[in-house]
């Protein structure tokens, strides 16, 4: 299984914004 690391990506839910880090492993962000 890949595992796939984002830093400092800007992550958007619901209209808000903010920055953090994103792992995503497989087709699942985890």
């Amino acid at each position: 299984m890949n595992r796939i690391y984002i830093k400092n990506a800007i992550i958007v839910n619901e209209g808000k914004r903010f920055r953090g880090s994103v792992v995503i492993e497989g087709e699942k962000i985890a």
